[in-house]
């Protein structure tokens, strides 16, 4: 394990939480109910 490897991963799990967080938002702003 690098420490290159560890930055890139962390990097891709702060993406995804993102992604996760626009959606939260999306679907609050246009609630599917």
């Amino acid at each position: 394990m690098t420490l290159l490897y560890h930055k890139q991963k962390l990097e891709g799990l702060q993406w995804t939480i993102h992604q996760v967080e626009m959606d939260l938002k999306r679907s609050s702003d246009h609630p599917a109910m």
